[in-house]
């Protein structure tokens, strides 16, 4: 596996958990205590690391073998000696987990506009601009599945998990400190 493959899939990974900044964020006005959000970080870290260290094991065990680790779709090449049923019911939970993450995202990121809304006008966001909003980010992702998966993952991903770093995880370091600190 070549550099710019192993740097490829990285990226993939790391959106991937990038993404849950926004898909969570909702959830924390639920958190009351310093008690509870330490809590709530170790079930999270360990949440998002089970997962990754599975596949990580997973992919490990097919090590020499380039034809599964230099594949477009690993998984889809190990699960070829299974039964088709558990393809399918892979490809269902993977699709799902894609559709919970994209949701998630498209909701933390109406309510961060709606939480501007609110603070710079006295009413709340309408339902349709929320719908507006919705609506464009299903075109945009129409527009963006018009470039093929595979190169959307090999131009895109990279600059996206930045992105996401910088809009999100930054922010979220710097707020995380004055709340500590109050």
């Amino acid at each position: 596996m070549s550099i710019k493959d192993y740097r490829l899939k990285t990226s993939l990974i790391n959106v991937h958990y990038s993404a849950v900044y926004p898909a969570s964020f909702f959830t924390y006005r639920n958190i009351r205590s310093r008690k509870e959000s330490i809590a709530a970080g170790f079930v999270s870290g360990a949440l998002m690391t089970i997962p990754w260290f599975l596949t990580y094991f997973a992919l490990l065990s097919y090590y020499p073998s380039q034809e599964v680790l230099a594949s477009t779709v690993p998984w889809l090449t190990m699960l070829e000696p299974f039964h088709t049923v558990m393809i399918v019911i892979f490809g269902v939970v993977v699709g799902w987990t894609l559709v919970e993450t994209a949701t998630g995202m498209i909701h933390a990121f109406i309510h961060r506009i709606e939480n501007e809304v609110a603070e710079r006008s006295a009413e709340p966001m309408k339902k349709i601009h929320k719908a507006y909003i919705s609506t464009a980010a299903l075109v945009a992702s129409l527009v963006l599945a018009q470039v093929g998966i595979i190169d959307l993952v090999a131009k895109g991903y990279e600059m996206m998990a930045y992105a996401m770093i910088a809009v999100y995880g930054l922010p979220l370091l710097f707020y995380s400190k004055r709340l500590l600190f109050k």
